[in-house]
Formats: structure tokens, C-alpha cells, sequence
């Protein structure tokens, strides 16, 4: 195992690689307008990566900030690691992105199309939801998250009850936002902004405080099966909506595919703790590159997949079945994702986030020393 600091979790990491990985999967398929490939269908569903990033964020955060919100600086130090985090891949993504319209679609994007997708808030905005970078809504709907958590972690705590009901009030909010919006609202507004998805990211933050409370109790293990159980269950309806077994609202089904994967997220955070039990081991150094780079490989891949599609018809017709043909498709795309995440993350990332972190590091310990070092009223 890899695991070397108390709050760093492989199974968490690892999945957070395997959810750029399924987006993957499901972007050859869908920004091709592939149809039926039988088997492969399965990827018609793998745009779920995108909802278990969400609750991975909530779930992440939550564990990595919940002991420091009393500290000095730590709100400080919360945000130079975001945006370090963030930021600079985004602006080289704009940056990218702009380049290969120009250069390889023939199109001069619109200086306010720019504009707004530099702005982090574009999520709310009807008609800007999407932002410029391709599937970067995702990291504007992320951002929103990133802004309001510092206050809901503060006034919620570890308060579960008040926790639970952020995450009904969110869930009725997403499951009304087509009524809130009005007959004009686009579908990209009604999936794609941030009243749909922001009860995925309380989502995760429930089931961290979930597994909070269940560690302050000694209630790891029955809680960890409980978890298990759960997943069963929610995974069961999505797979019967899929079949048509059942027939819901796709309303109800963005709730059901969340619980599915928070209880999965819940227990993979669980399981390794525990001895005598069938262990979930999701991290290795595959893996552990997939979630290393998962930012940057999901920023690169819609682009890698545009550049790549003269490629589909002689895949198509040198491999008898469909559905291998799409796997041998999707693992080229993701192979040129992971070597374009490679470079970008040496050269940009990596670099700049690890400064961020030194300052968020010095910042704490300079808030630490100057309270030890006034003298007490």
C-alpha cells in the first residue's frame, strides 16, 4: 500500500482515477454518436464518473479540513491549496481549448464565451453553464462547491441532523429545478448547473460525518456493511432502470445514482480498516497514476477524442464486434489522455500546486506561531 499520511485514503484515490477513466468511456461513445455495441452499452452509464467526482470532492474535503476549521489560517491555507489545485490547469485548458478551435475547428471562440469561463461563478448562469473548455462544467460546478464549503463546514459541523437536511433541501432544489427554471431553461441548464448537481457534493459531506460519527462510536465495521448493503440496493435500481425493469423520473435517477455511490464511496473508505474481511483493494500503481492525474486526464480527453475520431470507422471495420472495437477505441483515447495528463501535470500542475501547498503549510504554521507567541489576554 501506498497509504503514508493519516488522511490519505488509496481506495478514495484510486476511485477518483477510476471515475476520470469511466468518463472516458462514456465520452468515446457519446460524442461519437455511437449506437448500440452491445455489450459495451455499459458505457452509456459510465457518465456517473462525473457524479462520483462530485461526492468524492464532498467526502475528501470534508475529511482532510474537519479537524483544522478552529485553527488560525486555516481558511487561508483551504484556499491557496484550491486554487493552486485548480486554477492553473483550468487557464491552460482555456488556453488549449481556444488553440484547437482556431487552429483545428476553424472558429475564432467569442472573447465573452472567454470571459465567462474564466470567472469561477459561470455555473448559475443560464446560457454559460457549460463554460468554454470541453465537460469543464464539471469544474465549474466544483469551484461553486469549493466556495461555499469553508461556511457550511463551519456552521454545520459535524452536526448530522443539520447535515441531512442541507442534503434534502438540495435534493427537493434539484429535483424542482425544471419547474424553478422555467419553460425557457435549456436541458444543459437543467443538468449541467450547479442547482442541479449541488446536493451531490452535501451528499459526500453526509456520509463523511456518517462515518465520523460511526468512528467516534467504535461503529466502524457494522457500519462499513451497512454501506455495502446500501450500494447493493441503489445499484439494483439503477440497473433495473437501465433494463426497464422499473420506470422513474431521470430526476430521481441522479438521487438514486448518488446514494448508489456514496455508499460505495463510504465503504471503500471502510473496508481496508478491518481485518478477517474480504478486502477492497482498488489502489496500485495503475491506479494510483489514474488518480495522480485524474484532473488533467479529464480535461484532456474530450479534446484527444475530437483529434481521434477519423479513427472509429477503420477500428469499426477491422474488428468484427462492436463492443470490443468501442473498448479498443476508448483505451486509445484514454492512453493519448493519460500521455497528454503526463506532460501537462510535470509541467503545470505539479509544480504549482506543490507551491501551493508550501504556502498553505507556511501560512498555518505562521498563524500557529504568532498565537503562541501573544500573550494571553
Amino acid at each position: 500500500m501506498y497509504q503514508s499520511q493519516a488522511k490519505f485514503s488509496g481506495n478514495l484515490h484510486a476511485l477518483r482515477g477510476l471515475a476520470a477513466v469511466a468518463v472516458i468511456f462514456y465520452h468515446a461513445k457519446a460524442m461519437n454518436g455511437i449506437g448500440d455495441v452491445g455489450w459495451m452499452n455499459v458505457a452509456g452509464q459510465m457518465g456517473a464518473g462525473v457524479t462520483l467526482f462530485f461526492i468524492l470532492s464532498g467526502f475528501s474535503l470534508s475529511l482532510s479540513n474537519y479537524s483544522h476549521i478552529d485553527k488560525a489560517g486555516w481558511l487561508r491555507a483551504y484556499s491557496i491549496k484550491r486554487i493552486a489545485r485548480i486554477m492553473p490547469v483550468w487557464y491552460a485548458f482555456i488556453a488549449i481549448t481556444w488553440l484547437n478551435h482556431y487552429f483545428h475547428i476553424n472558429y475564432t471562440l467569442p472573447s465573452n464565451t472567454v470571459i465567462f469561463s474564466a470567472v469561477p461563478f459561470f455555473p448559475i448562469i443560464p446560457g454559460r453553464e457549460q463554460g468554454l473548455v470541453w465537460a469543464g462544467w464539471t469544474v465549474g460546478v466544483e469551484l461553486m462547491f469549493y466556495a461555499i464549503f469553508p461556511i457550511l463546514i463551519v456552521l454545520l459541523r459535524n452536526n448530522l441532523k443539520a447535515w441531512g437536511l442541507a442534503l434534502l433541501a438540495l435534493i427537493v432544489v434539484s429535483m424542482k429545478l425544471r419547474g424553478y427554471a422555467g419553460d425557457d431553461a435549456t436541458q444543459h441548464f437543467l443538468h449541467n448547473s450547479f442547482p442541479r448537481q449541488a446536493f451531490i457534493f452535501i451528499m459526500g459531506c453526509t456520509f463523511f460525518f456518517i462515518v465520523q460519527r460511526a468512528t467516534m462510536k467504535d461503529r466502524e465495521r457494522p457500519l462499513s456493511f451497512v454501506m455495502l448493503a446500501l450500494s447493493v440496493i441503489f445499484f439494483g435500481l439503477w440497473i433495473a432502470q437501465t433494463k426497464g425493469l422499473t420506470k422513474y423520473h431521470y430526476d430521481y435517477w441522479l438521487v438514486v445514482k448518488a446514494f448508489a455511490l456514496s455508499s460505495l464511496t463510504a465503504f471503500a473508505y471502510l473496508n481496508p480498516k478491518f481485518k478477517n474481511v474480504p478486502q477492497l483493494n482498488l489502489y496500485n500503481p495503475v491506479t494510483k497514476f489514474f488518480g495522480d492525474k485524474s484532473y488533467t486526464i479529464y480535461l484532456s480527453h474530450p479534446i484527444i477524442v475530437s483529434w481521434t475520431k477519423q479513427w472509429i470507422e477503420p477500428i469499426f471495420e477491422a474488428v468484427p464486434n462492436a463492443g470490443l472495437a468501442l473498448f479498443l477505441y476508448a483505451l486509445i483515447v484514454l492512453a493519448f489522455s493519460c500521455a497528454a495528463a503526463a506532460v501537462i501535470s510535470t509541467l503545470i500542475e505539479e509544480p504549482l500546486y506543490k507551491r501551493g501547498r508550501a504556502m498553505a503549510k507556511k501560512e498555518m504554521t505562521k498563524k500557529e506561531t504568532a498565537d503562541v507567541s501573544t500573550p494571553a489576554d
